[in-house]
């Protein structure tokens, strides 16, 4: 699937279409119009002078990145921690956006449903789901709140864990019975 071509701003298609008219202009000896100046956005930065804290997607990377080898010290499948698709990341790539929700809602995608899911028993628990989150941002909202309940009850240990270093505390303690 190819990434549709980035729309030009307003301000770059005024600019695009003053110096169009100056060309047809110029042709038929006709005055010249003022061309706008293409406005560009300043970089958003929202701490200036701190370094930004890591994507909640950088955070779930490293948290896959140490299972892989934390599963091979303890032979283990390092397929047993798989992650769930996020849909918002993905409908950025999709033709028809509408339609591609409605693909994956077909296939069984669950608003709220948590990022990462352990497939190993350990003790009462049938398995671990973790509900990834930066450190200091990022907002659980009431539909992953409802189905970590849901999950809970159904007998997984589920919750949510900001940043990696927390998610990578949680799995461990969950291996060694903890």
């Amino acid at each position: 699937m190819t990434k549709p071509p980035a729309r030009k701003s307003l301000s770059q298609t005024k600019h695009d279409n003053a110096n169009a008219m100056n060309y047809y202009a110029t042709m038929a000896g006709k005055p010249l119009m003022d061309v706008p100046q293409v406005k560009r956005r300043a970089p958003k930065v929202s701490n200036p002078g701190k370094p930004d804290e890591p994507l909640e997607h950088a955070e779930q990377a490293a948290v896959v990145s140490w299972w892989w080898n934390y599963a091979k010290t303890k032979k283990l499948d390092h397929r047993l921690l798989v992650s769930v698709p996020n849909a918002q990341a993905l409908i950025k790539f999709a033709t028809n956006p509408h339609a591609f929700i409605g693909y994956l809602k077909a296939e069984g995608m669950r608003v709220g449903m948590p990022d990462l899911v352990l497939f190993i028993r350990r003790g009462i628990y049938n398995g671990l789901i973790i509900e990834m989150k930066r450190k200091t941002k990022g907002v659980v909202s009431d539909d992953q709140t409802q189905m970590i309940e849901i999950l809970q009850q159904q007998g997984y240990r589920a919750g949510v864990c900001r940043g990696a270093d927390q998610a990578i505390r949680v799995i461990t303690d969950y291996m060694e019975g903890k």
